[in-house]
């Protein structure tokens, strides 16, 4: 939050991860925003950006993942950062290779030679971005809670170039090239990584368009908790989690499934809830939001 008539803030935050202590400072003024780790300069963002990690669901964010494909690929795309090191550099590459073949085909370049340059430059990034998705979503539906009332349903990763994970990288960069006068037509790169989807599935069927909105509340709730049971196994690290409003719309056996996961789990875990959950969770610290005050039930 920023105070009246100020033009910056400071962020801090101290956490132990592995017994190892952090400490955290971010400063952001009129000249720009600044990173401390343990009193470093943190130059790349990269260098810090895989310190921190929670987990959170709220209505907006429950909104923006069911309606926006990019926001699913930037809900996994940091997962998968977390867990691959490799991972967040091939995503930069890809995004340098696409802004540069952009850049011609925004002109209406019919440089061939400058085109098919790139598009070499680009199948092998995205061999590799879409192999490393459909390993660690596979990887994910493993950890799926069974417990759920809508068990069969699982994560389905969408791409075109799925079909090529058989195949050569070659393969990808011919496919490229036979695309090109549409791509020159439209002005914009129309096939890559950046068009990948993630969706739900049912008994092998999408049906990410005929949830309702409970059911599609308990699929993203029940895909928190496999994703924290996924990080855990990969990085032997607990995530922190945060439940804003998340039991409305579940009726009292799912409310039940969900406290009774969340007691089950060794991560610290944020409630903020309009009804009280004392007493509904173990080792549950009750806390009353009153005006400006916080109390400690």
């Amino acid at each position: 939050m920023i105070r009246k008539d100020q033009s910056g803030f400071q962020l801090k935050l101290w956490f132990t991860r592995n017994e190892i202590p952090f400490d955290i400072k971010v400063l952001k003024s009129s000249s720009g925003k600044k990173v401390q780790q343990n009193e470093k300069i943190i130059k790349l963002e990269s260098e810090y950006i895989n310190q921190v990690f929670s987990l959170v669901f709220s209505p907006d964010i429950l909104s923006a993942y069911k309606t926006q494909p990019i926001f699913r690929r930037r809900f996994f795309d940091r997962i998968f950062s977390m867990v691959d090191d490799s991972y967040m550099e091939l995503l930069k590459k890809f995004k340098n290779a696409q802004s540069q073949k952009n850049a011609l085909l925004k002109n209406k370049s019919k440089n061939e030679a400058e085109l098919d340059a790139w598009n070499s430059v680009l199948s092998p990034i995205i061999f590799q971005i879409t192999k490393k998705r459909a390993e660690l979503i596979d990887k994910i539906n493993s950890c799926w809670n069974e417990r759920i009332k809508l068990s069969d349903v699982k994560l389905k990763y969408e791409s075109i170039f799925n079909s090529f994970l058989e195949k050569n990288i070659e393969d990808i960069e011919v496919f490229l090239r036979g695309k090109k006068d549409r791509e020159v037509q439209v002005g914009y790169m129309l096939y890559g990584n950046h068009r990948d989807d993630f969706t739900y599935i049912s008994d092998g069927k999408d049906n990410h368009n005929y949830l309702s909105q409970g059911e599609y509340r308990k699929i993203f709730l029940n895909q928190i908790f496999a994703v924290n049971k996924f990080f855990i196994s990969e990085k032997n690290f607990h995530p922190l989690i945060l439940f804003d409003d998340a039991l409305s719309e579940l009726d009292k056996d799912n409310t039940e499934d969900l406290l009774r996961k969340v007691s089950e789990i060794d991560n610290q875990i944020f409630f903020t809830n309009v009804n009280p959950l004392a007493n509904k969770v173990d080792k549950l610290s009750v806390y009353n939001v009153d005006g400006c005050s916080i109390i400690h039930l």
